[in-house]
C-alpha cells in the first residue's frame, strides 16, 4: 500500500494515493461542490497561520453547578488572552441563560475589565450573578465591547456550563447498606452524597441539616425512626459533595423492611417530606438466635413415655422472637446419646404463648417423650423458628439434661375411685365430684397424643349396655403414680326412666379402657326418673354488691345463691349478668361466667362472681342472671333476678393485669412471671414511688405470703399506658399448689388491692 500526498496543503479524499502506481484515491469524496472550495479555505488556513489569531479570548468560571432561584452570586471569572492582539480595558465579561432554544436571560449581569489584556496574560473578575427560576440551563460566557457580543463579530469561542436552579436536594451517589440484618444489630453505614441543590446545608446554627434514618416495615407500614443522626462536617455548599458516617440500628422485630437514609433539618422537616428521593434500600432482618434455658425441676423419664417438663426461655439477643408470624418460634427439643450421636431431632413443639422481648422470660411445659430403648441420653431443648432454623445452628447453646433411661417399662394400669351417690332425671346431664387415685407405675397424662380421661358405662336391668362410650372428663394436671387428684366429672343419664347400673372407667385414649387393663370399675345403682319439664328457678343474694366500681376494671362480687330449680345444675350452668344505661338501654348482653356446677337442688353456694365493668363512667343497672349454656337464660323462663345502680368511675389508683394461668418452679428458687399492667386510673405510675408485687395463698385459701418481691417499673406509666414486666416471685419451701396474686403498691401508701382494685391471678406450682 503506496498511501503519499503534499501536505501541509490541505486536501481532498480524492487527492490522495492509495494503491501504487496509481494517480489518485479511489473515491468521488468530498463531493464536487465542497472540492471547489478547498482552494478558498487553503488560503484562509494559510493567512491564520501566518497571521495568527487577532482575537483569542479564554474564559474560565467558577460557577457553582446550581443555587437557590433568586440568589445572587458573585462568580469569579478568569480570562486568558490566547490570540495576537491586547484585549482592551472596558471590554465586559457577561453571560446569557438558555433553556433548550430559549433564552432566559440575554444580558446577565457584567463585570469590566480593568487594564489591557496583553497576549499570553490573564486577569480575574468576579461577575454578579443571580440563579434563574428552577430549572435546568445553560449559561453562555462570553466577551462584550459596547453592548456587542464577540462570539458573531469575530468568531471568537464561547464558555457555556450546565447549570441548575433548584431548593434543597440531594444526589446519593454510594452506600454499603447491606441487604441482610439482624434484629437490633448495630452497623456503621457509610455514604456518599452531593449537594445538586441550590441551598447550603448548613452544619450549625438553626435548623441544622443532619444525615438519619428510618426503618419501614413492608408488612405493616409501620415506621420506625432511626435511634441518633450525624451531623455534618462543615456547610456543604451547592455542588460539593461529601462522605460520612453513621450508626444504623436494625428494628427488634424480624421482617422484610425498606431501610431510608434521608437529610433531616433538625426541627424542621426531612428532605424526603418535600418530595425529595431518599436513599432506598431493601432489607431483611432476622432473628437474633439467642436464648438460655432453665430447667425448672428435674423430670423422671420413662423409655418412650411422654413427660411434662417446667423451663423458663429467657431471650439474650436484641431482638423479639415472633409467634404470630408467618415464621413463629416454638420450642423443640432433641435428644442425643452420651457421645452426641443425634436419637431425635425433630422433637414436638410448644407454643411460647406470646411474642417473647429481648431480656424477657416466659415459663413453659412442653410434653417431652422419651426415647423407646434404654440407656443414657441428653435432653437438649432448642428453639426454633419454623421454617428458618433451629437456634442451635445459628450459634445458640441448647438447654442440656443428661437423662439415663431404663428399659422400656411395661405400664401396669391401676386407678382407686371415691364417688358420691347419684341420681337424676331421663336425658339430663349432671356433674359429680370424683377424686382419682393413681396407682399405676406410669404419670397419667392429661394431654399429648394418649391422655388419661374419665368416662363411664350404663348397663340397664337386664344386663345390656346402654352406653359404653360415656362422655370424656379431662384431668385438671398430669398424675404421678401414687397421687390424687378431683374432678367435677360430666355424667349424661340414659333417655328412658328405670334403674341402671353405672360403671366409672378411666381411659388412655388410643391405647385401653383401665377395665380392659384389669382396673375394677366402681358401679352405682342409679334410679333414672321419667322426664320431667324443667323449672327454672333460683334465689340470689347481692347485697354486697358494690354500689361503685372501677371502670374497665373486673370486679369479684360476694354473691350467696341457692337452687330453687327442680335439677342439679351441671356443668353447662352459670352465674352472668346484664348491663344497661341509666335509661334501661341494653349495653351488654352476654356477661362474664362464673360456674355453678354441682349445686345440687335446693342448696346454697357462695361465690365470688367476675363483673367486667364499663370502661366509661357513668351510672349503670347491673342485672345478674343465671343461664343453662345453650338451652336458656333463666330470666328467659320467668325467674325474676336482681337489679342493681352502679356508678362508674374512673379512680385514682386502678390496674389490669394480663398473666400466664400457671407458673411453674422449684421450691425455694425465684423465678420471673411476664406479667403485663394496664394502668386504669388517673395517677402516673411513677418509678420508685409504684412497685409491682404478689400476695401468695394456699389452694385453701389461707394467706402464705402478703409482701411479696417488688418488681421495678422501667419508667413512669401514664394513664391508658402499659407495660410488660417479669414480676420477680420468691418460690415457697414446700411443693405444691399456691395461688399467686399480682397487686400494685404504692409504696407507703396503699396497696391496689386495698383500694378495691381487683388482682391478677395465676396458679404457682411448686416442685
Amino acid at each position: 500500500m503506496n498511501i503519499t500526498s503534499n501536505p501541509p496543503n490541505v486536501q481532498g479524499h480524492r487527492d490522495c494515493n492509495y494503491i501504487e502506481s496509481q494517480t489518485g484515491g479511489q473515491t468521488a469524496c468530498p463531493g464536487n461542490a465542497l472540492y471547489a472550495q478547498l482552494t478558498t479555505i487553503r488560503q484562509m488556513a494559510q493567512a491564520a497561520v501566518v497571521n495568527g489569531y487577532n482575537q483569542m479570548p479564554y474564559i474560565d468560571t467558577a460557577l457553582p453547578k446550581a443555587g437557590y432561584p433568586g440568589a445572587n452570586i458573585a462568580v469569579g471569572v478568569t480570562v486568558s488572552n490566547r490570540g495576537k492582539t491586547p484585549i482592551p480595558a472596558g471590554t465586559r465579561v457577561s453571560y446569557k441563560v438558555l433553556q433548550g432554544a430559549t433564552t432566559v436571560v440575554s444580558q446577565g449581569g457584567t463585570a469590566t475589565i480593568a487594564s489591557d489584556i496583553v497576549p499570553g496574560a490573564i486577569a480575574g473578575l468576579n461577575v454578579p450573578f443571580t440563579v434563574p427560576a428552577i430549572g435546568n440551563y445553560i449559561v453562555r460566557w462570553d466577551l462584550q465591547t459596547s453592548g456587542t457580543w464577540w462570539n458573531p463579530v469575530y468568531g471568537t469561542p464561547v464558555r457555556e456550563q450546565y447549570f441548575r436552579g433548584a431548593d434543597w436536594s440531594v444526589d446519593w451517589v454510594s452506600d454499603n447498606v447491606p441487604i441482610s440484618w439482624t434484629a437490633g444489630q448495630t452497623r456503621m453505614i457509610s455514604v456518599t452524597l452531593a449537594n445538586d441543590g441550590g441551598r447550603v446545608w448548613n452544619a450549625a446554627g438553626a435548623g441544622p441539616v443532619q444525615l438519619g434514618y428510618k426503618w419501614v416495615s413492608n408488612a405493616t407500614g409501620n415506621t420506625f425512626p432511626g435511634a441518633n443522626r450525624v451531623s455534618l462536617p462543615g456547610d456543604v455548599q451547592p455542588g460539593q459533595t461529601i462522605s460520612l458516617q453513621i450508626p444504623v440500628t436494625a428494628p427488634v422485630y424480624p421482617t422484610n423492611y425498606t431501610m431510608s437514609l434521608d437529610l433531616y433539618k433538625q426541627n424542621e422537616f426531612a428532605f424526603a417530606d418535600k418530595g425529595i428521593a431518599d436513599n432506598d434500600n431493601s432489607t431483611g432482618v432476622s432473628v437474633d438466635f439467642k436464648a438460655a434455658y432453665t430447667f425448672n425441676a428435674m423430670p423422671q423419664f420413662t423409655a418412650g413415655q411422654t413427660t411434662t417438663v417446667p423451663v423458663t426461655i429467657r431471650n439474650i439477643g436484641n431482638g423479639t422472637f415472633p409467634t404470630t408470624s408467618s415464621f413463629p418460634v416454638n420450642l423443640g427439643y432433641h435428644w442425643t446419646t452420651a457421645s452426641g450421636a443425634n436419637v431425635v431431632w425433630d422433637g414436638a413443639r410448644t407454643p411460647l404463648g406470646g411474642d417473647l422481648l429481648t431480656g424477657q422470660s416466659i415459663t413453659v411445659s412442653p410434653a417431652i417423650t422419651a426415647p423407646t430403648a434404654g440407656g443414657s441420653y441428653v435432653l437438649k431443648l432448642d428453639l426454633v423458628q419454623e421454617g428458618v432454623a433451629w437456634f442451635s445452628t445459628k450459634g445458640a447453646a441448647t438447654g442440656n439434661l443428661p437423662v439415663t433411661l431404663a428399659g422400656p417399662v411395661i405400664a401396669s394400669f391401676g386407678a382407686n375411685y371415691a364417688i358420691l351417690p347419684v341420681s337424676g332425671t331421663a336425658s339430663s346431664t349432671t356433674t359429680v365430684p370424683i377424686t382419682l387415685g393413681n396407682t399405676s407405675n406410669f404419670t397419667w397424662p392429661s394431654a399429648g397424643g394418649n391422655p388419661v380421661t374419665l368416662s363411664y358405662h350404663w348397663i340397664n336391668s337386664a344386663g345390656k349396655t346402654v352406653v359404653w362410650d360415656g362422655l370424656r372428663t379431662k384431668l385438671p394436671a398430669d398424675v404421678p403414680a401414687g397421687q390424687l387428684t378431683q374432678v367435677q366429672a360430666t355424667l349424661a343419664f340414659p333417655s328412658a326412666p328405670g334403674t341402671y347400673l353405672l360403671r366409672w372407667d378411666l381411659v388412655q385414649e388410643g391405647i385401653s379402657w383401665f377395665s380392659g387393663k384389669g382396673v375394677k370399675m366402681p358401679e352405682q345403682t342409679v334410679s333414672v326418673t321419667p322426664y320431667i319439664a324443667p323449672f327454672y328457678g333460683g334465689s340470689l343474694g347481692v347485697d354486697q354488691t358494690p354500689i361503685t366500681m372501677n371502670a374497665k376494671s373486673t370486679t369479684l362480687v360476694p354473691v350467696r345463691i341457692e337452687n330453687m330449680s327442680n335439677f342439679d345444675w351441671g356443668a353447662n350452668v352459670n352465674l352472668s349478668y346484664h348491663w344497661y344505661d341509666a335509661a334501661g338501654n341494653l349495653l351488654e348482653w352476654n356477661g362474664l361466667r362464673t360456674p355453678l356446677a354441682g349445686t345440687a337442688r335446693t342448696q346454697i353456694a357462695a361465690l365470688d362472681a367476675q363483673i367486667a365493668v364499663p370502661a366509661t363512667p357513668g351510672t349503670y343497672k347491673l342485672r345478674y342472671d343465671i343461664v343453662q349454656e345453650g338451652v336458656t337464660w333463666f330470666s328467659g323462663q320467668g325467674m325474676q333476678t336482681p337489679v342493681k345502680t352502679i356508678t362508674v368511675v374512673v379512680p385514682a389508683l386502678s390496674a389490669l393485669y394480663s398473666a400466664p394461668a400457671t407458673a411453674v418452679g422449684a421450691a425455694n428458687s425465684t423465678i420471673t412471671v411476664p406479667v403485663t399492667l394496664t394502668n386504669a386510673g388517673t395517677t402516673t405510675w411513677q418509678p420508685g414511688a409504684f412497685n409491682a408485687s404478689y400476695h401468695l395463698y394456699t389452694q385453701a385459701g389461707t394467706l402464705f405470703v402478703w409482701d411479696g418481691l417488688r418488681t421495678a417499673l422501667p419508667a413512669a406509666v401514664a394513664p391508658g399506658q402499659a407495660v410488660t414486666l417479669n414480676v420477680i416471685v420468691k418460690m415457697p419451701p414446700s411443693t405444691g399448689s399456691y395461688v399467686l396474686r399480682f397487686d400494685v403498691v404504692q409504696e407507703g401508701v396503699a396497696w391496689f388491692s386495698g383500694q378495691g382494685v381487683p388482682t391478677g391471678s395465676a396458679t404457682l406450682q411448686v416442685q
